[in-house]
C-alpha cells in the first residue's frame, strides 16, 4: 500500500486511468487485428498488454503486467499470493504502487445465442476488489468489459443491474454513476465499503470487439 494520504493517491490513479484508456482506445484496433472469432479473456488481455508494453507512448504511463500476483502478508510476516490481477499497471516500478484492472468478457455467443455474463464480471470481478484479493488498501481500481458483439449500451445496463441487485454483498454505497466517455469508451464508476473499514471506487469501462469481422466499434 503507498503512504501518504488516500485521496492524493486516489487523484493520481484516476489521471494515470484517464491517461491509459485514452491510449487504449488508440491502439486497440491494433489489438484487434490479431483476434479472431470469440477469443478468451486472457487472450485478449494477453494481446492488450503486449501491444501497450511495446507503445512508447503507453510505456511513459506505466510499467505493465498481465496475470500480476500482489503480495499477502501473514501476522508471523510470511508472505503469501493473494491470486492474479489480470492486468496490472505499476508506477515507478514499486509493486505495491499499481493500478489493477481486472477483465471479463460480455455479450458472448453461444450457440447461436448472446449470453451478457453480468454475473461472472460481478462474482468473479468486482467482488475480488471488495474483499481486498485485489487492491489491498488501494483507493481506486478499474474493471475492463471486452464487448464481443460491439453492443456496449446492453453490456452496461446488465452489468449495472447486477451490481445493484448485488448491492448488499458489493457494500455498495454509490453508483453505478455515469463518467464521462475517454475516447469514446463508456464508462461508470461505483463506490464500495470494504469488510475491514476502507472504501474503493470501481472504474468500469467497456472495450467494444467486433467478433464477425475483428475491428473496433466504438461509438462518439
Amino acid at each position: 500500500m503507498p503512504v501518504g494520504d488516500a485521496e492524493e493517491w486516489r487523484k493520481r490513479f484516476i489521471r494515470m486511468d484517464e491517461r491509459l484508456l485514452a491510449r487504449i482506445s488508440e491502439i486497440w484496433p491494433s489489438c484487434l487485428a490479431t483476434l479472431r472469432g470469440q477469443p478468451e479473456e486472457n487472450t485478449i488481455t494477453m494481446t492488450l498488454v503486449d501491444v501497450l508494453s511495446r507503445d512508447i507512448v503507453a510505456r511513459r504511463i506505466a510499467y505493465f503486467e498481465y496475470q500480476f500476483e500482489p503480495f499477502g502478508y501473514r501476522p508471523d510476516g510470511v508472505v503469501f499470493s493473494k491470486g492474479k490481477v489480470d492486468l496490472a499497471a505499476i508506477l515507478d516500478q514499486d509493486r505495491n504502487k499499481y493500478l489493477a484492472y481486472e477483465c471479463k468478457r460480455l455479450n458472448v455467443i453461444y450457440s447461436g445465442t448472446t449470453r451478457l455474463l453480468a454475473a461472472d464480471y460481478v462474482k468473479d470481478g468486482t467482488m475480488r476488489f471488495v474483499t481486498e484479493q485485489y487492491a489491498d488498501g488501494l483507493p481506486l481500481g478499474g474493471m475492463l468489459g471486452y464487448v464481443l458483439n460491439g453492443d456496449t449500451q446492453s453490456a452496461i445496463d446488465g452489468v449495472k443491474k447486477a451490481i445493484t441487485k448485488k448491492r448488499a454483498r458489493l457494500g455498495l454505497r454509490s453508483g453505478p454513476r455515469e463518467i464521462p466517455p475517454i475516447a469514446g469508451l463508456k464508462r461508470f464508476s461505483t463506490g464500495h465499503a470494504r469488510p475491514a473499514g476502507s472504501t474503493i471506487e470501481l472504474l468500469h469501462t467497456f472495450l467494444p470487439f467486433s467478433a464477425s469481422k475483428g475491428e473496433l466499434t466504438i461509438g462518439y
